[in-house]
């Protein structure tokens, strides 16, 4: 889970600024929401919805996270710059990038964060935080004015095994993360359990922007049979027409695709996706490449199915399929989810359905939505705690400031909707006069 997620100099952001999901314990509405931290008081909430106006800094927010987590995960051992590091244009003089994150994985409670310019890692952290709110150090890295990289470890990581001590002398490149060396390059059985445990965090975040979808639904749907029936359902109960979900997979041999087909699949590991002549493609050895594809079943008042490529649905249909993982997720295994315009090309009773559908599913459970979205039908305390409602808006110098309902004096009977609408809260564009 997300306790808090801290952004500075990033894009639209300057000064920093702080999303939280620790639940403010004076409230008394909606107490299903909470989770507990294991050995800690504090408790977790489930949902974060964001608002602002256009140009606010929602999206670059998003962004941070996608970046934060592409720079653990990938290897940029051999970049010459700190690949998507991009400061705020405005800020005067120049500053380095901040992220950093506190969340919950595997019992342990860590904060971990890097600061960056472009041409460098400028320092990076590893803690874990005691019940008592001690922060424990695992490891610091800081970088010289030589760009050379210098490792301290915490006694908390407890015995080292001999490649984890090399690697305070080897360290990382400048341009590179220490914690994705680490993962890299040293197999997890030599690892202490907590760096294992927070790179699995980063693995399993997932984030879904305006324009993109989930991990390929086509693999979710093929290998497990649980959530297709729950994809399915969903459809079916939001009237999308769709009765089924059916993938199709074509055998296709590599000398049969043409000589530039054919080249381009001799470029490809086994389990590489490619297009071949229109064909998306995935060789699954070196004789052999299959096409995947999902189609869609619809069943006439008359009894009769129609079949459709699952491109030719609606945009609002494809986006719920693949954000039923959300949803489906919740009712499973511990994870996190941020959505970038949840209520792109969905209904506005079908984003409070979806809301209401994940908070049922995630009760009580480590499960987290975290999303930005213009929808106000969402704005309704019978739905959304006070702090899980937040706002994004842009201050006089250009940068993004993050702010929570939870700052606001604010009845439990108010129509937020309304309230929101007519600027009460700000994070709302101007309204346009004559020209």
């Amino acid at each position: 889970m997300l306790l808090s997620c801290a952004v500075e100099n990033f894009r639209s952001f300057l000064d920093e600024q702080e999303l939280s999901l620790v639940a403010n314990s004076r409230q008394s509405n909606l107490l299903s929401h909470l989770v507990e931290i294991p050995a800690h008081e504090q408790k977790v909430l489930p949902l974060a919805a964001i608002y602002g106006a256009n140009g606010a800094g929602k999206s670059n927010f998003v962004r941070a996270l996608r970046w934060m987590k592409a720079m653990v995960l990938r290897s940029t051992a051999n970049e010459a710059r700190v690949k998507g590091c991009q400061p705020f244009l405005f800020a005067r003089p120049e500053r380095a990038t901040r992220v950093s994150l506190r969340f919950l994985s595997d019992g342990f409670v860590f904060d971990y964060g890097f600061s960056a310019f472009p041409a460098r890692i400028d320092s990076e952290w590893l803690d874990v935080i005691s019940p008592t709110g001690r922060e424990l150090v695992l490891y610091e890295r800081r970088t010289t004015p030589e760009n050379a990289s210098e490792i301290e470890y915490g006694d908390e990581l407890g015995p080292l095994s001999q490649r984890l001590q090399a690697m305070r002398t080897l360290g990382p490149r400048s341009t590179e993360l220490f914690l994705s060396r680490i993962i890299r390059d040293i197999p997890s059985e030599e690892l202490p359990k907590q760096l294992v445990s927070a790179m699995a965090w980063f693995k399993a975040l997932e984030i879904i922007s305006a324009d993109s979808n989930s991990t390929p639904l086509f693999d979710r749907l093929t290998q497990d049979i649980e959530y297709r029936s729950y994809v399915e359902g969903l459809l079916r109960r939001a009237d999308t027409g769709v009765s089924q979900l059916a993938p199709r997979v074509v055998s296709h041999h590599i000398e049969n695709l043409g000589a530039l087909n054919r080249r381009r699949a001799e470029k490809k590991e086994p389990g590489a996706r490619f297009i071949a002549g229109g064909l998306r493609l995935v060789k699954v050895s070196d004789e052999l490449a299959e096409e995947r594809s999902l189609r869609t079943l619809h069943t006439s008042g008359e009894g009769s199915d129609a079949e459709l490529d699952f491109s030719e649905e609606s945009d609002g249909t494809q986006r719920l399929a693949h954000l039923a993982a959300a949803a489906f997720a919740a009712g499973r295994e511990p994870s996190v989810l941020v959505v970038d315009e949840l209520d792109r090309s969905l209904h506005a009773v079908l984003v409070k359905t979806f809301v209401g559908e994940f908070l049922s599913r995630a009760n009580g459970k480590r499960n987290q939505l975290i999303f930005t979205t213009h929808e106000t039908h969402v704005l309704d305390q019978d739905l959304l705690r006070r702090d899980e409602v937040w706002f994004a808006q842009k201050s006089a110098n250009g940068a993004t400031e993050l702010f929570s309902l939870d700052d606001f004096p604010v009845r439990n009977d108010l129509r937020l909707d309304r309230s929101y609408l007519s600027g009460r809260f700000g994070a709302v564009p101007p309204t346009f006069g004559p020209a």
